[in-house]
C-alpha cells in the first residue's frame, strides 16, 4: 500500500490522522484513534489500519477492543469476536453482488465476516463453513 493511498484512507477515517499515522509509523503498541464519527478507542497500529479500511467501506464502526468489533451497515449493525482473525476490511469487495433474498454460502469462512455481511445486505440467510486449524 503505497503512502498516498494509506494517507487518503488514514485522512477519511480519522480526526488526528496525522498523529495516527505517525504513531503507525513509529510502532506505537497503543495509539489514540479519534474517529470522524465521534467514536475515540485506542488501538494498536493493525486496529489503527483495520479501521480505516471499514471507514473507506462504507462500514460504520461503533465499538472495537482486541476481543470484538461493533460495526453498522445500512442501519443494521453486528458484532464479530476475533476479529483479527479475519478480514473484514476487505468486504467492500464483494458489494457488487446482489444478495438482496438470496441464500449465500461462505466457503472458508474463518470468523464468518463474509456471511455476516452478505447478511446485513439483505441475504435471505447466510451460512459460513470452514476448516479447523
Amino acid at each position: 500500500m503505497g503512502l498516498l493511498e494509506s494517507t487518503k484512507r488514514y485522512r477519511k477515517a480519522y480526526q488526528n490522522w496525522i498523529s495516527v499515522m505517525w504513531a503507525v509509523y513509529r510502532n506505537r503498541p497503543r495509539i489514540k484513534l479519534k474517529l470522524r464519527n465521534g467514536l475515540q478507542l485506542e488501538g494498536s497500529p493493525n486496529s489503527a489500519y483495520f479501521i480505516s479500511r471499514l471507514v473507506c467501506a462504507g462500514i460504520d464502526v461503533r465499538q472495537l477492543s482486541d476481543e470484538l468489533v461493533e460495526f453498522a451497515l445500512d442501519d443494521r449493525s453486528a458484532v464479530l469476536y476475533g476479529w483479527q482473525h479475519g478480514d473484514i476490511g476487505s468486504l467492500h469487495d464483494y458489494c457488487w453482488l446482489d444478495v438482496k433474498g438470496k441464500r449465500v454460502l461462505d466457503v472458508g469462512a474463518s470468523i464468518g465476516d463474509t456471511a455476516t455481511y452478505f447478511a446485513l445486505r439483505g441475504a435471505r440467510q447466510g451460512s459460513g463453513a470452514g476448516l479447523l486449524q
